[in-house]
């Protein structure tokens, strides 16, 4: 053959289509598949009440986002692949199944790498065990395996779940019932009347707890809310109108850890309390995971999940709060780290321009990032890039789990907690009560009713804080309340109501790592309010 005839044919043997393969339903790995968390009824509990007001029954505690890569994501993911390789390969769909048609080398490419991202997903979950032991010693805040599961012994788990990475879960049992708290009034001409306003009263023992796994899934850090709430017997108000029916005024004691820590996969965290009765005991909580999975992967995973929450301000209880009195929202003392953050280094260090969300093609046809919530996804193949977002993640974990046990006194009542830099430290020990003080009029031609007014009653200790760079700052206050004065009607006038006596003591104080410090002197209610920091660890 010439090399005319031959420069002729060649580029019909170049353009011959290559054999195609039917559809074919690809299964979505483990980390695209979306985790349903339990839905708990935590409302107030970051704000440190339980007893709840029908005003505020929508409200729920938002949920953190979980370390997962979108369907969308993914489909990007290995359309790009494949182009990058010369290859053709299409896909229909961005929910289950993924639906993909190509050649047997297309096809097999996007199964290799859907097996490379199902091992990092399954990689991803967290085994979450939690015990709670009344009336137990008081453990070490890290003990060591053989002092926790001597400690356990038979005693049935507060609870137990398995979360993917950067997620939450509820482990516990809380109750709820209702009572008339108040009244709401309407009046008009000649005519009023007083509605019940229904309340909640809320009790139990409860962790909720977030995970997420640092160190490339050697550790895990925790950060929990423990909560134990026991109703004590309600006292009945009459107040003596007969406009206004009987009240109840619920009571509960309460005691809340906020905590954080990080341990070893396979290790335990311990929250103790002593000195406060029923309320004593010993939180044992263990997590499990899996490190980072090795091997020749296509496709290198970054777990950042630990990094891509802020840091929230919780709202201070209030000592004396109005039932009505609307509340400020968490406010942020820290930006969150999301992995759109690190794929921006990892695109800087590949010289790679990305096409909208996603990592795509530059000039010279090299994949850039992929992420998703918490996870970021890079061509193993880029060295210099995964070295640098490595380099990168290290350096932020190691400020973010930087560790400490704190240890808080009052007379008999010590609590030791876990606690890490940028993460919020409550320890709250309260009797909440309500009580009726004050009565607005409503006056209409020819009727009138008195409007009672019922307020939130605290008393007891709060402390709320958080760490950072290797200090806690922390604000708070400390209330001694004495008994009620009732106050007839023949005296109110409007109706029978109740006048508060307590005094209160408000703090701020900063505790650098390794010292103790005195809060609070004595005083003829309480002991002394000291606090102690470990170093870290």
């Amino acid at each position: 053959m010439s090399i005319f005839a031959l420069a002729l044919a060649l580029p019909l043997v170049v353009a011959r289509p290559r054999p195609q393969e039917g559809w074919t339903a690809l299964p979505l790995p483990a980390l695209c598949t979306p985790k349903l968390a339990p839905v708990h009824p935590i409302e107030r509990l970051q704000r440190g009440y339980h007893i709840l007001f029908d005003t505020f029954s929508s409200e729920c505690t938002p949920r953190p986002a979980e370390a997962a890569l979108g369907a969308a994501e993914l489909g990007y993911l290995l359309a790009d692949e494949s182009a990058r390789e010369d290859g053709a390969l299409r896909l229909l769909g961005t929910a289950p199944p993924l639906l993909a048609r190509g050649t047997k080398a297309d096809l097999e490419r996007a199964r290799a790498t859907l097996a490379d991202l199902d091992a990092l997903g399954k990689a991803l979950e967290i085994e979450l065990r939690a015990w709670w032991l009344p009336q137990s010693d008081p453990l070490p805040v890290w003990p060591d395996d053989a002092a926790a599961r001597a400690r356990i012994g038979t005693a049935e788990p507060l609870g137990a779940a398995v979360v993917r990475s950067g997620g939450s879960v509820d482990l516990g049992r809380r109750t709820e019932r209702t009572c008339v708290v108040s009244f709401d009034v309407e009046v008009a001409s000649d005519a009023n009347v007083a509605e019940p306003r229904i309340g909640r009263v809320a009790s139990g023992r409860t962790l909720h707890a977030r995970v997420a796994r640092v160190d490339g899934g050697r550790s895990v850090l925790c950060e929990g809310l423990l909560d134990l709430s026991l109703e004590l017997p309600a006292l009945q108000f009459d107040p003596e109108s007969s406009d206004l029916g009987v009240f109840e005024q619920p009571r509960v004691g309460a005691v809340q850890v906020a905590f954080a820590g990080q341990l070893a996969s396979g290790g335990w965290l311990a929250v103790s309390i002593r000195g406060h009765g029923q309320h004593d005991g010993v939180l044992l909580v263990a997590a499990r995971t899996a490190s980072d999975p090795g091997g020749t992967l296509r496709w290198r995973g970054f777990d950042v999940a630990a990094l891509a929450q802020p840091l929230l301000d919780w709202p201070m209880p209030e000592a004396s709060l109005d039932a009505l009195f609307e509340e400020s929202e968490p406010e942020h003392l820290r930006e969150a780290l999301p992995a759109a953050e690190f794929a921006s280094v990892a695109a800087s260090a590949l010289g790679a321009a990305k096409r909208g969300k996603l990592g795509s093609f530059d000039s010279s046809g090299s994949l850039g990032p992929v992420w998703g919530e918490g996870l970021l996804l890079l061509p193993a193949s880029e060295t210099a890039a995964v070295a640098e977002v490595e380099s990168l993640v290290q350096a932020s974990e190691s400020e973010r789990t930087r560790s400490h046990a704190l240890l808080v006194r009052q007379g008999a009542l010590e609590v030791h907690l876990p606690v890490c830099d940028g993460s919020f430290v409550r320890v709250l020990a309260v009797d909440e009560r309500t009580a009726l003080f004050d009565y607005d009029v409503e006056i209409a031609e020819d009727a009138w009713i008195p409007t009672p007014r019922v307020r939130r009653v605290l008393s007891g200790l709060v402390l709320d804080g958080h760490v950072q760079g290797g200090a806690l700052a922390l604000r708070g206050w400390r209330v001694a309340s004495e008994p009620d004065v009732r106050v007839d009607k023949t005296r109110a006038n409007l109706g029978a109501l109740t006048l508060q006596q307590n005094a209160r003591t408000v703090l701020a104080a900063r505790v650098g790592a390794g010292s103790t410090r005195e809060l609070l002197p004595p005083d003829p209610a309480h002991p002394a309010l000291s606090l102690t920091l470990s170093p870290a660890r």
